[in-house]
C-alpha cells in the first residue's frame, strides 16, 4: 500500500487473497506458479477460478443451480438470487438446495445434467391447475411448490414465435447482430449528425431469432420492450412480470404482428385446400397447438360471414389468435 497515495512511500504488502468473509481468515491465496517456479507474480487468475470453481467451495454451486431453479420455476430457492447474504432472502427449501449444489459438482459441473435433472422432476411436472383449498390456505403464494406456477413467455419467445406461426422466421445461426425495423419517428431519433446509427436489416436476414437481435443501452426494441425486456444500462438478476395494456394493444394493434398476421393468413391459404373449416383448425393448430372446439369454430365461421371479405376475415382470425396468447 502507497502512504497516502504517494508513489515513493511504500507501506504494508498486500498479499493475494480470497474474501475473509466466506474463507473466515485473511490468510494469503497458495499461488500456483509455473513449472519452473520462477515467477511468483503469475497464476493469480488461475487460483482465483479453480477457487470459484471448487468442490470445497459451496457457494458457487448453489448460486448457480439456484439460478437455474429460477429460470425453469419462475421463482429462485432463494428468491434475492444475486444475494446470498444476511440481507437476503432466506431458502424455502435449504436441504434442496444444498443437494442439487452436490449433485451438480458430482456431475462435473454439468449444467445439462442439471437441465434434465430439473425437468423430469415431479415438482416440474405439476399442472398448473389445482383446486386444493387446503393448499392455497395454508400457502397462498405456492412457496412449498404444491402446484405449478404460470409463467409468461419472455418478449424475445413471443417475437421469435409469431415469425415461426407465420413461417418466415430465419432459424439459421451465428452472423453479425440483426436490426430490425423500428417504429416511425423511432429511427430518426438514432440519426446523429444526420447519419442513422441504427441501419435495419431487410430480407431474412432481419428475421433471424431475438437472440441475434442487436441490443443498445439506450434503446430496447419496442416489442420485447413491452413485454418485460430487461432494460440493458443495468444488472438484472431477475425479469418482471408485468400486465400492462400496452401488451394487449402492441398484439392487437402493432405493425409488427399485424404484418406477420397477413403472412400467417397466406400461410393458411397456401397449405390448405379452401375448406374454410380446414383453414380455421390450421389457424389453431398452428397458433395455439390445439384443436378449436365446436363453439369456437362457429363463431369464427360467424365472423367470416359478417366480416364478407374472405381475406381480411382470414388475416383477421390470425391476428386475433395471436393476441390470445397473452390471454392464457
Amino acid at each position: 500500500m502507497l502512504v497516502r497515495g504517494e508513489w515513493d512511500r511504500p507501506g504494508e504488502v498486500v498479499e493475494p487473497g480470497f474474501l475473509s468473509a466466506i474463507t473466515g481468515n485473511s490468510d494469503p491465496a497458495p499461488l500456483e506458479l509455473d513449472r519452473y517456479h520462477r515467477h511468483p507474480t503469475r497464476g493469480r487468475r488461475i487460483t482465483l477460478a479453480r477457487w470459484i470453481a471448487s468442490a470445497d467451495n459451496p457457494l458457487t454451486a448453489r448460486v448457480m443451480v439456484n439460478r437455474l431453479w429460477q429460470h425453469h420455476f419462475g421463482r429462485g430457492i432463494v428468491e434475492t438470487t444475486s444475494d446470498f447474504g444476511k440481507n437476503g432472502t432466506p431458502p424455502s427449501h435449504p436441504d434442496l438446495l444444498d443437494w442439487l449444489a452436490t449433485r451438480f459438482v458430482e456431475e462435473k459441473w454439468s449444467i445439462k445434467a442439471m437441465h434434465r435433472l430439473m425437468l423430469t422432476s415431479s415438482a416440474y411436472r405439476q399442472s398448473s391447475q389445482s383446486d386444493d383449498s387446503r393448499a392455497e390456505r395454508a400457502d397462498p403464494d405456492n412457496r412449498l411448490l404444491w402446484k405449478f406456477n404460470r409463467q409468461r413467455l419472455e418478449g424475445e419467445a413471443i417475437r421469435d414465435s409469431i415469425l415461426a406461426v407465420s413461417g418466415r422466421l430465419n432459424s439459421e445461426g451465428g452472423g453479425p447482430p440483426v436490426f430490425p425495423p423500428l417504429p416511425k419517428g423511432l429511427d430518426e431519433a438514432q440519426k446523429v449528425q444526420g447519419i442513422n446509427t441504427w441501419e435495419t436489416t431487410t430480407g431474412p436476414e432481419g428475421r433471424k431469432r431475438s437472440l441475434y437481435v442487436f441490443q443498445r443501452r439506450s434503446l430496447n426494441l419496442p416489442l420485447l420492450e413491452t413485454f418485460d425486456a430487461p432494460v440493458f444500462n443495468s444488472s438484472c438478476d431477475r425479469r418482471r412480470s408485468s400486465i400492462t395494456s400496452l401488451q394487449a394493444l402492441a398484439m392487437y394493434d402493432g405493425e409488427f404482428v399485424n404484418t406477420e398476421a397477413r403472412y400467417f393468413a397466406e400461410r393458411i391459404r397456401k397449405e390448405s385446400n379452401g375448406d374454410r373449416e380446414q383453414q380455421i383448425r390450421l389457424a389453431f393448430q398452428l397458433a395455439l397447438g390445439r384443436e378449436p372446439t365446436t363453439v369456437e369454430i362457429r363463431q369464427v365461421q360467424s365472423f367470416f360471414q359478417a366480416l364478407g371479405d374472405k381475406s381480411e376475415a382470414l388475416a383477421g382470425v390470425c391476428r386475433v389468435s395471436l393476441s390470445t396468447w397473452i390471454r392464457r
